[in-house]
C-alpha cells in the first residue's frame, strides 16, 4: 500500500512538474517582445559620438520567435545618404527586454566652384562613397543645367535645360552617349563615358551674332575637374 502511495506521489509531482513548465512556456509564447529600428546620420568624414535620428520603425513579436530587419533606401531619387554601419544584432530572436538595432548613415558632400561671380557657377553634390549625384551649371547668360544620378542601378543621369528665356526639357542620358538639346539659340551638349564622366557644353549667341561656349568636365565620383569659356 505504502508502495503504491509513493509511486502515485511520484507520478503526481511529475505531472504537476509537466503542467507548470507548459504553463511558464505557454506564457512565455504570448508574451511580447519588441525591437526599435533607428536610422541615423552623420554628415562628416568622421563617425561622432551622437548621432542624429532620420526615424525609427518598432517590431513586435512572441518571445523567442525570429525577427528580421532591413536598411532603408536613403541613396536613391537625390538623398544620396550611404550605408556606413549596422549593429551587429540586425536578425535576431525576440526577447522580453527591449532591443535596439541601429543603421547609421552617411550624409552626401558638395561643393560650389565660382566661373565668373556668384551667379555663374558649378554645384556639385557626391555621395559619402565617392559616386556622383548631383550637378547644376549656372551659364553667364542665365541659362542652366541639372544633371543628377537617380537610380544607381541603372547607367543613366537625368538632366534637365534650361534656357535663358526659359524654355525647359528633361532627358534620361545613358552612359557612353553624346547627345544634344538646342532652343533659343543656345545649344546644350552633353558627353557622357561608360563609367559616366561628364563634360557638358553649352554654346549661345550674343547680340552682336558671335557665338559663346561654356565646357564643364566632372569625373563619375562628383569631383571637379575644368571649366572653360570661350
Amino acid at each position: 500500500m505504502r508502495k503504491r502511495l509513493a509511486m502515485l506521489i511520484v507520478g503526481l509531482s511529475a505531472f504537476l512538474g509537466l503542467l507548470a513548465e507548459s504553463q511558464v512556456n505557454s506564457q512565455a509564447a504570448s508574451t511580447q517582445g519588441k525591437v526599435v529600428v533607428y536610422y541615423r546620420y552623420y554628415d562628416t568624414d568622421k563617425r561622432p559620438k551622437h548621432l542624429s535620428v532620420e526615424s525609427k520603425d518598432t517590431l513586435y513579436g512572441a518571445v523567442g520567435t525570429a525577427y528580421q530587419t532591413q536598411p532603408e533606401d536613403l541613396l536613391d531619387g537625390g538623398f544620396g545618404w550611404v550605408l556606413r554601419r549596422q549593429s551587429a544584432n540586425v536578425t535576431g530572436t525576440f526577447s522580453e527586454k527591449t532591443i535596439k538595432v541601429y543603421y547609421d548613415y552617411q550624409t552626401q558632400d558638395g561643393e560650389d566652384y565660382d566661373h565668373h561671380g556668384d551667379a555663374v557657377d558649378t554645384e556639385l553634390c557626391w555621395t559619402a562613397d565617392h559616386q556622383f549625384l548631383i550637378m547644376a551649371e549656372n551659364y553667364r547668360n542665365e541659362a542652366y543645367t541639372s544633371i543628377e544620378r537617380r537610380n544607381f542601378y541603372r547607367k543613366a543621369y537625368q538632366v534637365i535645360f534650361i534656357t535663358a528665356a526659359n524654355h525647359q526639357a528633361k532627358r534620361t542620358y545613358n552612359f557612353g552617349g553624346k547627345y544634344v538639346w538646342q532652343k533659343d539659340q543656345e545649344k546644350f551638349q552633353v558627353q557622357l563615358s561608360v563609367q559616366g564622366d561628364i563634360v557638358l557644353k553649352q554654346s549661345w549667341k550674343n547680340k552682336r551674332g558671335k557665338y559663346h561656349t561654356e565646357t564643364v568636365k566632372v569625373s563619375h565620383t562628383g569631383k571637379y575637374q575644368s571649366y572653360k569659356y570661350k
